[in-house]
């Protein structure tokens, strides 16, 4: 475990000495927030570890319940905050931080994937994430128009002309992003798409969010998208969970918020980390004002559906085919 842990806390984070660093932890994931709080210690930082598992237990039932204001404190004078909890609960959270900090590198969030000391992963990947995300970074600038296809007969077009990128690599400078940065395992490349352009037709195959969770499907869920928004949705179950999640929220909600496209080998399928595997495309739906550059749509919720085994063209030239990059 505890080089996973160094990978988080002197690859991703950067750990620097005299800094201030808030852990928050639930007691399944207790032993590695304190591996993580020693290792930042060891680097002559300042760690304290905070349980927040009365306020995380309650989301295995589908119900999120909001960290305490004491919290929020914490790490509004923290140099550092790391959540070590449920990843379906620090996920959830993470869209919620630009409302009441501003990040900046001196005051930065992070979220460690789950299971670290089982994810064999190593240096030597974190540079070829670091690669293949570039890689695709490179490719996109100044692109307008994205087409993204599928096996399971996803075909949908966006339009990314004039919205930035918002990278989510394994090491970037502080801050990553206003929400909680996902590391290590995550290689993640999004955009806000012009919110009334999204054309087309959605197949899930991977996870989706419903009722308060993101997890994988075991049917899939189709979307049609006109002029940026879902009009319908078929599918089984999962599909009538995913509507009355929507309905549950407002008309926003039902935007295409998020273009993800991921660049990891090592995020694992049917996790929440799926959303960061290369070959993998999500797409969010929902607010994505104040985290996605450029990004124009507010709802009460945010939520992501994933596709696996694309084909993406950008202006016409081929990307990833089959899941495979080909640039």
């Amino acid at each position: 475990m505890m080089q996973e842990a160094s990978i988080v806390v002197d690859m991703s984070i950067q750990v620097k000495k005299g800094e201030k660093i808030t852990i928050g932890t639930d007691f399944e994931r207790r032993m590695e927030a304190e591996v993580l709080a020693s290792l930042c210690n060891a680097r002559g930082a300042e760690t304290l570890i905070v349980d927040l598992s009365p306020y995380v237990v309650p989301i295995k039932t589908g119900k999120y319940v909001d960290p305490p204001e004491r919290f929020k404190e914490m790490m509004r004078s923290s140099n550092v905050t790391i959540l070590v909890t449920s990843q379906e609960y620090s996920q959830r959270f993470s869209h919620k931080i630009h409302y009441f900090m501003t990040q900046t590198a001196e005051c930065s969030v992070f979220q460690v994937d789950e299971k670290m000391g089982t994810w064999d992963y190593s240096p030597e990947d974190v540079e070829k994430v670091m690669e293949i995300g570039n890689k695709i970074l490179v490719f996109m600038k100044s692109a307008k128009w994205v087409r993204v296809t599928s096996p399971k007969g996803t075909d949908i077009k966006f339009c990314i002309e004039g919205r930035d990128c918002l990278p989510n690599l394994p090491v970037l400078p502080r801050p990553v992003m206003q929400a909680a940065d996902p590391i290590p395992l995550w290689g993640e490349l999004n955009w806000a798409p012009v919110e009334n352009l999204s054309e087309g037709r959605v197949v899930i195959d991977g996870i989706l969010m419903r009722l308060g969770s993101e997890s994988a499907t075991s049917t899939p869920v189709e979307w049609s998208v006109k002029n940026g928004r879902i009009t319908e949705i078929k599918g089984g179950d999962e599909a009538t969970e995913f509507r009355r999640t929507l309905e549950s929220a407002d008309p926003n909600a039902y935007i295409i918020g998020e273009l993800g496209i991921g660049a990891s080998h090592k995020a694992n399928l049917g996790t929440m980390q799926e959303k960061g595997r290369l070959g993998t495309v999500h797409f969010g739906v929902g607010s994505n004002k104040g985290v996605y550059p450029g990004g124009q749509n507010v709802s009460k919720i945010h939520g992501d559906g994933s596709v696996r085994d694309v084909t993406i063209s950008v202006d016409g030239r081929e990307m990833l085919v089959d899941g495979k990059i080909v640039i």
